[in-house]
Protein backbone atom coordinates (compact mmCIF):
# COMPACT_ATOMS: atom_id res chain seq x y z
CA UNK A 1 0.00 0.00 0.00
CA UNK A 2 1.39 3.41 -0.97
CA UNK A 3 0.92 6.76 0.72
CA UNK A 4 -1.70 7.73 -1.86
CA UNK A 5 -3.74 4.61 -1.14
CA UNK A 6 -4.50 5.91 2.36
CA UNK A 7 -7.86 7.53 3.00
CA UNK A 8 -8.11 11.31 3.27
CA UNK A 9 -8.84 11.24 6.97
CA UNK A 10 -5.83 9.06 7.72
CA UNK A 11 -3.61 11.54 5.89
CA UNK A 12 -5.33 14.43 7.68
CA UNK A 13 -4.66 12.74 11.04
CA UNK A 14 -0.97 12.29 10.18
CA UNK A 15 -0.55 15.98 9.39
CA UNK A 16 -2.51 16.96 12.49
CA UNK A 17 -0.13 14.98 14.69
CA UNK A 18 2.82 16.48 12.83
CA UNK A 19 1.44 19.98 13.44
CA UNK A 20 0.92 19.25 17.12
CA UNK A 21 4.51 18.06 17.43
CA UNK A 22 5.90 21.11 15.62
CA UNK A 23 3.94 23.67 17.61
CA UNK A 24 3.48 21.71 20.83
CA UNK A 25 7.20 21.25 21.41
CA UNK A 26 7.78 24.95 22.23
CA UNK A 27 4.89 24.80 24.71
CA UNK A 28 6.53 21.86 26.43
CA UNK A 29 9.81 23.72 26.49
CA UNK A 30 8.05 26.75 27.97
CA UNK A 31 6.64 24.63 30.79
CA UNK A 32 10.08 23.22 31.49
CA UNK A 33 11.65 26.68 31.51
CA UNK A 34 9.03 27.94 33.91
CA UNK A 35 9.93 25.14 36.30
CA UNK A 36 13.56 26.08 35.88
CA UNK A 37 12.86 29.76 36.56
CA UNK A 38 10.96 28.84 39.72
CA UNK A 39 13.83 26.65 40.84
CA UNK A 40 16.36 29.40 40.10
CA UNK A 41 14.29 31.85 42.18
CA UNK A 42 14.32 29.49 45.12
CA UNK A 43 18.07 28.99 44.74
CA UNK A 44 18.56 32.80 44.66
CA UNK A 45 16.62 33.21 47.90
CA UNK A 46 18.74 30.52 49.49
CA UNK A 47 21.90 32.25 48.31
CA UNK A 48 20.84 35.51 49.96
CA UNK A 49 20.01 33.69 53.18
CA UNK A 50 23.41 32.03 53.13
CA UNK A 51 24.99 35.43 52.45
CA UNK A 52 23.37 36.95 55.54
CA UNK A 53 24.48 33.99 57.65
CA UNK A 54 28.01 34.31 56.29
CA UNK A 55 28.14 38.06 57.00
CA UNK A 56 26.94 37.43 60.52
CA UNK A 57 29.68 34.83 60.99
CA UNK A 58 32.31 37.28 59.72
CA UNK A 59 31.19 39.93 62.20
CA UNK A 60 31.33 37.36 65.02
CA UNK A 61 34.83 36.40 63.91
CA UNK A 62 35.87 40.08 63.99
CA UNK A 63 34.50 40.48 67.52
CA UNK A 64 36.48 37.44 68.62
CA UNK A 65 39.64 39.01 67.24
CA UNK A 66 40.37 36.31 64.64
CA UNK A 67 40.35 38.90 61.79
CA UNK A 68 40.81 42.67 61.67
CA UNK A 69 38.53 45.29 60.08
CA UNK A 70 40.44 45.37 56.79
CA UNK A 71 40.15 41.60 56.33
CA UNK A 72 36.45 41.81 57.18
CA UNK A 73 35.87 44.45 54.51
CA UNK A 74 37.75 42.39 51.89
CA UNK A 75 35.81 39.17 52.65
CA UNK A 76 32.49 41.03 52.59
CA UNK A 77 33.32 42.49 49.15
CA UNK A 78 34.23 39.04 47.76
CA UNK A 79 31.00 37.51 49.08
CA UNK A 80 28.83 40.32 47.73
CA UNK A 81 30.58 40.14 44.32
CA UNK A 82 29.93 36.39 44.04
CA UNK A 83 26.25 36.74 44.96
CA UNK A 84 25.83 39.66 42.53
CA UNK A 85 27.27 37.65 39.61
CA UNK A 86 25.00 34.68 40.31
CA UNK A 87 21.95 36.95 40.61
CA UNK A 88 22.83 38.67 37.34
CA UNK A 89 23.04 35.32 35.51
CA UNK A 90 19.70 34.22 36.92
CA UNK A 91 18.10 37.52 35.91
CA UNK A 92 19.39 37.19 32.33
CA UNK A 93 17.96 33.68 32.02
CA UNK A 94 14.64 34.80 33.45
CA UNK A 95 14.37 37.81 31.13
CA UNK A 96 15.27 35.69 28.08
CA UNK A 97 12.67 33.05 28.79
CA UNK A 98 10.09 35.61 29.78
CA UNK A 99 10.39 37.16 26.32
CA UNK A 100 10.57 33.88 24.40
CA UNK A 101 7.95 31.90 26.26
CA UNK A 102 5.58 34.55 27.54
CA UNK A 103 1.89 33.89 27.98
CA UNK A 104 1.03 35.50 24.66
CA UNK A 105 3.50 33.27 22.87
CA UNK A 106 1.93 30.20 24.45
CA UNK A 107 -1.56 31.26 23.40
CA UNK A 108 -0.33 31.91 19.87
CA UNK A 109 1.34 28.51 19.62
CA UNK A 110 -1.70 26.73 21.02
CA UNK A 111 -3.89 28.52 18.48
CA UNK A 112 -1.56 27.43 15.67
CA UNK A 113 -1.90 23.80 16.79
CA UNK A 114 -5.65 24.02 16.26
CA UNK A 115 -5.83 26.35 13.30
CA UNK A 116 -3.18 24.74 11.06
CA UNK A 117 -4.94 21.38 10.43
CA UNK A 118 -8.32 23.09 10.13
CA UNK A 119 -6.92 25.60 7.67
CA UNK A 120 -5.29 22.78 5.71
CA UNK A 121 -8.62 20.95 5.54
CA UNK A 122 -10.46 24.06 4.30
CA UNK A 123 -7.83 24.85 1.67
CA UNK A 124 -7.68 21.24 0.49
CA UNK A 125 -11.46 21.10 0.17
CA UNK A 126 -11.62 24.44 -1.62
CA UNK A 127 -8.45 24.52 -3.72
CA UNK A 128 -7.05 20.99 -3.53
CA UNK A 129 -7.86 17.65 -5.13
CA UNK A 130 -10.49 16.44 -2.69
CA UNK A 131 -13.19 16.40 -5.43
CA UNK A 132 -10.89 14.15 -7.49
CA UNK A 133 -10.42 11.93 -4.46
CA UNK A 134 -14.18 11.72 -3.97
CA UNK A 135 -14.62 10.71 -7.63
CA UNK A 136 -11.95 8.06 -7.19
CA UNK A 137 -13.71 6.66 -4.11
CA UNK A 138 -17.00 6.70 -6.02
CA UNK A 139 -15.45 4.71 -8.87
CA UNK A 140 -13.89 2.17 -6.50
CA UNK A 141 -17.29 1.64 -4.92
CA UNK A 142 -18.94 1.07 -8.30
CA UNK A 143 -16.19 -1.26 -9.53
CA UNK A 144 -16.62 -3.43 -6.45
CA UNK A 145 -20.27 -4.10 -7.33
CA UNK A 146 -21.23 -7.00 -9.61
CA UNK A 147 -23.77 -4.77 -11.37
CA UNK A 148 -23.93 -0.99 -11.62
CA UNK A 149 -27.24 0.74 -12.15
CA UNK A 150 -27.80 3.52 -14.66
CA UNK A 151 -28.60 5.90 -11.79
CA UNK A 152 -25.21 5.23 -10.19
CA UNK A 153 -23.42 5.80 -13.48
CA UNK A 154 -25.28 9.06 -13.98
CA UNK A 155 -24.40 10.17 -10.45
CA UNK A 156 -20.73 9.52 -11.20
CA UNK A 157 -21.07 11.40 -14.50
CA UNK A 158 -22.59 14.38 -12.66
CA UNK A 159 -19.65 14.43 -10.23
CA UNK A 160 -17.20 14.37 -13.12
CA UNK A 161 -18.99 17.17 -14.95
CA UNK A 162 -19.01 19.38 -11.85
CA UNK A 163 -15.30 18.83 -11.40
CA UNK A 164 -14.60 19.54 -15.08
CA UNK A 165 -16.26 22.93 -14.68
CA UNK A 166 -13.46 23.73 -12.21
CA UNK A 167 -10.64 21.97 -14.11
CA UNK A 168 -11.70 21.81 -17.79
CA UNK A 169 -8.27 20.53 -18.90
CA UNK A 170 -8.21 17.50 -16.60
CA UNK A 171 -7.36 14.80 -19.14
CA UNK A 172 -8.06 11.91 -16.76
CA UNK A 173 -11.59 13.14 -16.05
CA UNK A 174 -12.27 13.86 -19.72
CA UNK A 175 -11.34 10.28 -20.58
CA UNK A 176 -13.62 8.98 -17.80
CA UNK A 177 -16.41 11.22 -19.00
CA UNK A 178 -16.15 9.86 -22.55
CA UNK A 179 -15.98 6.26 -21.36
CA UNK A 180 -19.01 6.53 -19.08
CA UNK A 181 -20.96 8.46 -21.70
CA UNK A 182 -20.45 5.56 -24.13
CA UNK A 183 -21.71 3.12 -21.50
CA UNK A 184 -24.79 5.30 -20.97
CA UNK A 185 -25.39 5.54 -24.71
CA UNK A 186 -24.85 9.31 -24.70
CA UNK A 187 -22.64 9.32 -27.76
CA UNK A 188 -22.92 13.06 -28.30
CA UNK A 189 -21.43 13.69 -24.85
CA UNK A 190 -18.76 11.07 -25.51
CA UNK A 191 -17.74 12.78 -28.76
CA UNK A 192 -17.47 16.14 -26.98
CA UNK A 193 -15.32 14.65 -24.24
CA UNK A 194 -12.93 12.90 -26.64
CA UNK A 195 -12.71 15.96 -28.89
CA UNK A 196 -11.68 18.06 -25.88
CA UNK A 197 -9.17 15.39 -24.95
CA UNK A 198 -7.87 15.29 -28.52
CA UNK A 199 -7.27 19.04 -28.34
CA UNK A 200 -5.11 18.52 -25.25
CA UNK A 201 -3.34 15.42 -26.64
CA UNK A 202 -3.44 15.61 -30.46
CA UNK A 203 -0.84 12.86 -30.92
CA UNK A 204 -2.41 10.25 -28.65
CA UNK A 205 -3.32 7.13 -30.60
CA UNK A 206 -5.62 5.93 -27.80
CA UNK A 207 -7.58 9.20 -27.76
CA UNK A 208 -7.95 9.16 -31.56
CA UNK A 209 -9.18 5.56 -31.48
CA UNK A 210 -11.73 6.30 -28.75
CA UNK A 211 -12.89 9.41 -30.61
CA UNK A 212 -13.31 7.37 -33.79
CA UNK A 213 -15.37 4.79 -31.92
CA UNK A 214 -17.59 7.47 -30.36
CA UNK A 215 -18.15 9.04 -33.80
CA UNK A 216 -18.93 5.59 -35.22
CA UNK A 217 -21.53 4.91 -32.53
CA UNK A 218 -23.05 8.38 -32.85
CA UNK A 219 -23.46 7.80 -36.58
CA UNK A 220 -25.44 4.61 -35.95
CA UNK A 221 -22.54 2.17 -36.50
CA UNK A 222 -21.65 3.77 -39.80
CA UNK A 223 -18.15 4.43 -41.15
CA UNK A 224 -18.18 8.15 -41.88
CA UNK A 225 -15.21 10.08 -43.33
CA UNK A 226 -14.50 11.45 -39.85
CA UNK A 227 -14.48 7.95 -38.33
CA UNK A 228 -12.20 6.68 -41.09
CA UNK A 229 -9.80 9.63 -40.75
CA UNK A 230 -9.38 9.29 -36.99
CA UNK A 231 -9.01 5.50 -37.25
CA UNK A 232 -6.22 5.80 -39.80
CA UNK A 233 -4.44 8.49 -37.76
CA UNK A 234 -4.61 6.24 -34.70
CA UNK A 235 -3.15 3.28 -36.60
CA UNK A 236 -0.36 5.45 -38.00
CA UNK A 237 0.65 6.27 -34.43
CA UNK A 238 0.09 2.74 -33.04
CA UNK A 239 -0.83 -0.13 -35.37
CA UNK A 240 -1.59 -2.53 -32.52
CA UNK A 241 -4.58 -0.75 -30.90
CA UNK A 242 -7.51 -3.20 -30.79
CA UNK A 243 -10.13 -0.42 -30.99
CA UNK A 244 -8.60 1.10 -34.13
CA UNK A 245 -7.96 -2.33 -35.68
CA UNK A 246 -11.58 -3.30 -35.01
CA UNK A 247 -12.92 -0.17 -36.69
CA UNK A 248 -10.58 -0.58 -39.66
CA UNK A 249 -11.78 -4.17 -39.98
CA UNK A 250 -15.40 -3.00 -39.99
CA UNK A 251 -14.56 -0.51 -42.73
CA UNK A 252 -12.91 -3.25 -44.78
CA UNK A 253 -15.80 -5.67 -44.20
CA UNK A 254 -18.40 -3.09 -45.25
CA UNK A 255 -16.34 -2.42 -48.38
CA UNK A 256 -16.29 -6.14 -49.26
CA UNK A 257 -12.58 -6.49 -48.50
CA UNK A 258 -13.05 -9.61 -46.40
CA UNK A 259 -9.42 -10.76 -46.41
CA UNK A 260 -8.28 -7.43 -45.04
CA UNK A 261 -11.06 -7.46 -42.44
CA UNK A 262 -9.99 -10.94 -41.28
CA UNK A 263 -6.36 -9.85 -41.02
CA UNK A 264 -7.18 -6.68 -39.05
CA UNK A 265 -9.53 -8.45 -36.65
CA UNK A 266 -7.06 -11.28 -36.07
CA UNK A 267 -4.40 -8.72 -35.12
CA UNK A 268 -6.88 -7.08 -32.74
CA UNK A 269 -7.83 -10.35 -31.04
CA UNK A 270 -4.15 -11.13 -30.40
CA UNK A 271 -3.97 -8.04 -28.16
CA UNK A 272 -7.00 -9.02 -26.05
CA UNK A 273 -7.88 -11.53 -23.38
CA UNK A 274 -9.66 -14.39 -25.18
CA UNK A 275 -12.52 -14.22 -22.65
CA UNK A 276 -13.01 -10.45 -23.04
CA UNK A 277 -16.33 -9.43 -24.67
CA UNK A 278 -14.46 -7.52 -27.40
CA UNK A 279 -12.43 -10.62 -28.28
CA UNK A 280 -15.59 -12.72 -28.52
CA UNK A 281 -17.26 -10.18 -30.82
CA UNK A 282 -14.19 -9.90 -33.04
CA UNK A 283 -13.87 -13.69 -33.26
CA UNK A 284 -17.49 -13.85 -34.41
CA UNK A 285 -16.73 -11.14 -36.96
CA UNK A 286 -13.79 -13.15 -38.29
CA UNK A 287 -16.07 -16.14 -38.79
CA UNK A 288 -18.60 -13.97 -40.65
CA UNK A 289 -15.86 -12.51 -42.84
CA UNK A 290 -14.55 -15.99 -43.63
CA UNK A 291 -18.05 -17.16 -44.54
CA UNK A 292 -18.57 -14.09 -46.72
CA UNK A 293 -15.21 -14.69 -48.40
CA UNK A 294 -16.07 -18.35 -49.02
CA UNK A 295 -19.39 -17.29 -50.56
CA UNK A 296 -17.53 -15.26 -53.16
CA UNK A 297 -15.56 -18.32 -54.20
CA UNK A 298 -12.33 -16.40 -53.76
CA UNK A 299 -9.46 -18.13 -51.91
CA UNK A 300 -8.26 -16.51 -48.74
CA UNK A 301 -4.75 -15.97 -50.17
CA UNK A 302 -2.98 -16.73 -53.42
CA UNK A 303 -1.52 -20.23 -53.30
CA UNK A 304 2.01 -18.84 -53.63
CA UNK A 305 1.58 -16.79 -50.43
CA UNK A 306 -0.14 -19.48 -48.36
CA UNK A 307 1.97 -20.05 -45.25
CA UNK A 308 2.64 -23.50 -43.94
CA UNK A 309 -0.38 -24.92 -42.14
CA UNK A 310 1.53 -27.65 -40.30
CA UNK A 311 3.93 -27.36 -37.38
CA UNK A 312 5.95 -30.53 -36.65
CA UNK A 313 7.04 -30.79 -33.01
CA UNK A 314 9.27 -33.17 -31.06
CA UNK A 315 9.06 -33.18 -27.25
CA UNK A 316 11.69 -34.73 -25.00
CA UNK A 317 11.88 -35.11 -21.23
CA UNK A 318 14.91 -33.61 -19.48
CA UNK A 319 17.05 -35.90 -17.33
CA UNK A 320 16.45 -33.58 -14.37
CA UNK A 321 12.77 -34.57 -14.24
CA UNK A 322 12.51 -37.24 -11.55
CA UNK A 323 8.76 -37.14 -10.93
CA UNK A 324 6.48 -40.14 -11.43
CA UNK A 325 4.65 -39.30 -14.66
CA UNK A 326 2.53 -42.42 -14.84
CA UNK A 327 -1.03 -41.32 -15.50
CA UNK A 328 0.11 -37.83 -16.49
CA UNK A 329 -1.22 -35.99 -19.53
CA UNK A 330 0.87 -34.12 -22.09
CA UNK A 331 -0.51 -30.93 -23.63
CA UNK A 332 1.34 -29.53 -26.63
CA UNK A 333 0.11 -26.26 -28.07
CA UNK A 334 1.09 -23.24 -30.12
CA UNK A 335 0.10 -19.69 -29.26
CA UNK A 336 0.97 -16.18 -30.39
CA UNK A 337 4.49 -15.16 -29.37
CA UNK A 338 3.12 -11.81 -28.20
CA UNK A 339 -0.45 -10.81 -27.35
CA UNK A 340 -3.21 -13.25 -26.43
CA UNK A 341 -2.17 -16.49 -24.72
CA UNK A 342 -5.09 -18.46 -26.15
CA UNK A 343 -3.82 -21.67 -27.87
CA UNK A 344 -4.08 -21.52 -31.67
CA UNK A 345 -3.58 -25.29 -31.96
CA UNK A 346 -3.43 -27.92 -29.22
CA UNK A 347 -3.00 -31.68 -28.81
CA UNK A 348 -3.63 -33.83 -25.72
CA UNK A 349 -1.77 -37.12 -25.18
CA UNK A 350 -2.49 -39.49 -22.29
CA UNK A 351 0.42 -41.33 -20.62
CA UNK A 352 2.98 -40.11 -23.14
CA UNK A 353 6.17 -42.01 -23.89
CA UNK A 354 9.07 -39.68 -24.56
CA UNK A 355 10.31 -38.58 -26.97
CA UNK A 356 6.97 -37.60 -28.51
CA UNK A 357 6.54 -36.52 -32.15
CA UNK A 358 3.39 -34.83 -33.38
CA UNK A 359 2.08 -32.19 -35.78
CA UNK A 360 0.03 -29.10 -34.94
CA UNK A 361 -2.16 -27.75 -37.74
CA UNK A 362 -5.19 -25.56 -38.48
CA UNK A 363 -7.67 -28.30 -37.64
CA UNK A 364 -6.64 -28.09 -33.95
CA UNK A 365 -7.74 -24.47 -33.47
CA UNK A 366 -9.94 -23.71 -30.47
CA UNK A 367 -11.83 -20.88 -32.24
CA UNK A 368 -12.74 -20.44 -35.87
CA UNK A 369 -10.37 -18.05 -37.58
CA UNK A 370 -7.80 -18.29 -34.79
CA UNK A 371 -5.33 -20.94 -35.97
CA UNK A 372 -1.55 -21.20 -36.26
CA UNK A 373 -1.54 -19.19 -39.50
CA UNK A 374 -3.22 -16.19 -37.86
CA UNK A 375 -0.18 -15.10 -35.84
CA UNK A 376 3.04 -13.82 -37.43
CA UNK A 377 5.15 -15.48 -34.72
CA UNK A 378 4.39 -18.48 -32.55
CA UNK A 379 5.49 -19.95 -29.24
CA UNK A 380 5.31 -23.73 -28.83
CA UNK A 381 4.66 -25.03 -25.31
CA UNK A 382 4.69 -28.59 -23.94
CA UNK A 383 3.29 -29.17 -20.47
CA UNK A 384 3.04 -32.40 -18.50
CA UNK A 385 -0.02 -32.19 -16.25
CA UNK A 386 0.07 -34.52 -13.27
CA UNK A 387 -3.64 -33.94 -12.60
CA UNK A 388 -4.80 -34.01 -16.21
CA UNK A 389 -6.13 -30.47 -15.89
CA UNK A 390 -5.71 -28.26 -18.96
CA UNK A 391 -4.98 -25.20 -16.81
CA UNK A 392 -1.40 -24.96 -15.46
CA UNK A 393 -1.07 -26.05 -11.85
CA UNK A 394 1.70 -26.15 -9.27
CA UNK A 395 3.88 -29.23 -9.74
CA UNK A 396 3.35 -29.54 -13.51
CA UNK A 397 6.40 -29.73 -15.77
CA UNK A 398 6.76 -27.69 -18.94
CA UNK A 399 9.06 -26.43 -21.67
CA UNK A 400 8.70 -23.86 -24.44
CA UNK A 401 10.33 -22.69 -27.64
CA UNK A 402 9.94 -19.53 -29.70
CA UNK A 403 9.53 -17.40 -31.61
CA UNK A 404 8.62 -19.59 -34.58
CA UNK A 405 7.71 -18.18 -38.02
CA UNK A 406 5.73 -20.77 -39.95
CA UNK A 407 6.68 -19.79 -43.48
CA UNK A 408 10.36 -19.69 -42.47
CA UNK A 409 10.30 -22.98 -40.58
CA UNK A 410 12.80 -25.53 -41.81
CA UNK A 411 12.46 -28.85 -40.05
CA UNK A 412 11.05 -29.85 -36.67
CA UNK A 413 10.57 -27.68 -33.59
CA UNK A 414 12.33 -29.47 -30.73
CA UNK A 415 11.65 -28.59 -27.11
CA UNK A 416 12.49 -30.14 -23.77
CA UNK A 417 10.23 -30.43 -20.74
CA UNK A 418 12.65 -29.23 -18.05
CA UNK A 419 10.94 -26.69 -15.78
CA UNK A 420 8.57 -27.34 -12.88
CA UNK A 421 5.77 -24.86 -12.16
CA UNK A 422 6.14 -23.65 -8.55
Amino acid sequence: MTFFDLGFWQVFAVFTVFSALCFGWPLLRSWQEQKRALRDGIVSDLRHAVQEDRLHELETTLQQGDIDSQELASLQQDLERTIALEDAQTADDFNHHAITFGSRSKVFLAALCLITPLLAFVLYTWLGAKPDWDIREQMISLNSQPQVSVEEQRALMASIQRRLEQTPENGHLLFLQGNIAVQLGDYEEAVRAYQSLNTLFPDSATVLAELAQALFLRAGNTMTPSVRENTQRALELDNSLPTALGLAGIDAFQSGEYEQAISLWQRAVQQLDPSAPAAVVLTQGIAQAQAALAATGKPAKPSGDEPSSALPVEVTLADTVEADLSGAVLFVYARAWQGSKMPLAIQRLDAPEFPVSLVLDKTMAMAQGMDISSAPQLEVVARVSLSGNAAPQSGDWQGSFGPVILDQLDGVVRLSVNEQIP
